[in-house]
């Protein structure tokens, strides 16, 4: 047991360096590319760290795998390099108690794993897809800051080329959902349309309509192609003006939001690819884990960066052959089987080819062990 513990703490301490340095940089990325496509700047600053927690989260599938493949190839490398190894097996352990450490390590990864991606996955990438569905949307009035100018330009190109339903809202403070002191000016079917209100509040129907109700106001309407006697105003108590279906409508209907169910229910390419994928990423870091073993030998004087060096090449090789095989699979190019796991069929013949000389040839008068 203090072997064992001995080895698992050698392989954990650098697997969680590793895994806070990919993380550190996937959340730099994330942050920049986010700020750089300009979604940044119509979020707050708790939706902003909320939408890259939960980004960060998705990729642990692919950094887990990551950190714990270089992790054993550099902590029994280092072991190596330092003679442990040669003092556990004059200790009567051997090669065994170092396979039967990585394997438990393998496994709880594995087990972590398959809970992110079959059991978190789904319900996280829903609420990513909400919320990014609602900072997206031009017509929720809950977005608008207090003394804030708010500029929503319309998709629509009239005959001149000039953007349609385009809007601006200003709001004198808010509290809640609703907004005081509002003006509305918005373009639409070639009219000028301003509101002036003393509260404004945004709601939802039961069909998922937004529905905008502003209290005592007036209403003014300017034709574009019209004379003066054809614009009109009016004064009120209430006004309601439906805006849009509900913004979070079809969300779900994404298949990283989909649960296992609907995903095996379906047989469209890419929803196999999708699902096939969620059972691969456990067996990736399980595999993964027993390679970085032999990777980890190496005669003890030589750099360990040279391992590294060539894990790494071996990790990237690994990643763009399994993202092939979604696509193939995808594209039907490949049928649901092998799907997306002949890479890992081949990582399984490797090791098989690996490790299965060592176990069937009897050691010889004069044989080393590695």
């Amino acid at each position: 047991m203090i072997l064992h513990r001995y080895i698992t703490r050698r392989i954990l301490q650098p697997l969680f360096g590793s895994l806070a340095f990919l993380l550190a940089l996937y959340l730099a990325w994330a942050a920049t590319d986010l700020i750089g496509a300009g979604g940044a700047a119509a979020m707050t600053a708790s939706e902003f760290l909320r939408l890259i927690s939960m980004q960060a989260v998705t990729v642990l599938d692919l950094l887990l795998p990551v950190s714990l493949f270089l992790a054993v190839v550099s902590g029994l490398g280092q072991m190596v390099m330092s003679q442990e190894s040669v003092a556990i097996r004059a200790a009567g352990a051997g090669e065994a108690m170092i396979m039967s450490s990585v394997l438990v390590i393998a496994l709880i990864f594995a087990v972590l794993i398959a809970t992110l991606t079959l059991s978190v996955r789904a319900p996280l990438f829903e609420n990513i897809y909400e919320l990014r569905q609602s900072i997206n949307d031009d017509n929720d009035l809950r977005r608008i800051q207090s003394g804030e100018f708010y500029l929503s330009r319309g998709s629509d190109l009239n005959e001149q080329g000039e953007p349609e339903n385009s809007r601006v809202v200003f709001a004198d403070r808010s509290d809640g959902d609703r907004l005081y002191d509002v003006f509305v000016a918005r373009n639409m079917n070639g009219m000028d349309e301003f509101i002036f209100a003393a509260s404004a509040l945004q709601q939802f129907d039961d069909s998922g309509r937004q529905v905008i109700i502003f209290d005592d106001g007036y209403l003014y309407r300017l034709q574009k192609q019209a004379g003066m006697s054809e614009d009109w105003h009016l004064r009120f108590g209430e006004l309601k003006l439906i805006m849009a279906e509900n913004p979070i409508s079809g969300v779900t209907s994404r298949r990283k939001s989909m649960h296992l169910s609907q995903l095996a229910a379906s047989d469209d390419p890419y929803m196999v690819a999708e699902l096939q994928r969620r059972f691969a990423a456990p067996l990736s870091a399980f595999l993964l884990a027993l390679l970085a073993v032999p990777l980890s030998r190496s005669a003890p004087r030589k750099s360990r960066y040279g391992r590294l060096v060539v894990a790494g090449i071996i990790m990237i090789v690994f990643f763009n052959v399994d993202s092939l095989a979604r696509s193939w699979v995808e594209q039907a190019l490949v049928p649901p089987f092998p799907g997306v796991f002949w890479p890992h069929m081949l990582i399984a013949v490797v090791l098989v080819g690996w490790y299965w000389p060592s176990r069937s040839r009897p050691p010889g008068p004069g044989s080393k062990s590695a």
